[in-house]
């Protein structure tokens, strides 16, 4: 079951738990990071390529993602069953699910679920028949 998303960079306050939270719950591939302690990291499964920098606390104790907007990363599956593959994937290795697979009105199936320092990440499927149900 390939996961294809566009490159997508995702902030975080611990570049060695967070590679090893993907590794683990959703079975990526480290490549490489940069730095000592790392501030950058590439991860990859099938077509879906991650980059992690390491995220700042600004002087005021909030942090970078309260003064910018940052994105979230958005994977696309090609099934319903590929989808729920991945999300019991997630579930049986310590994915911290926020939203439960559901139907969304713009015709796909999705969950969604938070890394290690809030980042959300959209897993989607198309919803190919009307009867198609979980």
């Amino acid at each position: 079951m390939p996961l294809r998303c566009k490159p997508a960079q995702l902030f975080v306050f611990d570049v060695e738990k967070s590679c090893a939270l993907f590794e683990r719950a959703l079975g990526f591939t480290f490549i490489r990071w940069t730095g000592v302690p790392p501030h950058y990291a590439e991860l990859q499964r099938d077509a879906a390529h991650i980059t992690l920098r390491s995220l700042r606390t600004a002087s005021d104790g909030r942090d970078e993602r309260e003064h910018q907007e940052l994105q979230a990363v958005s994977i696309e599956l090609d099934s319903l069953d590929e989808l729920r593959a991945v999300y019991e994937h997630a579930l049986k290795n310590g994915g911290r699910i926020r939203r439960p697979i559901e139907a969304r009105a713009w015709g796909a199936w999705i969950f969604t679920l938070r890394d290690l320092d809030g980042n959300m990440l959209l897993f989607s499927a198309p919803i190919v028949a009307a009867r198609e149900s979980l």
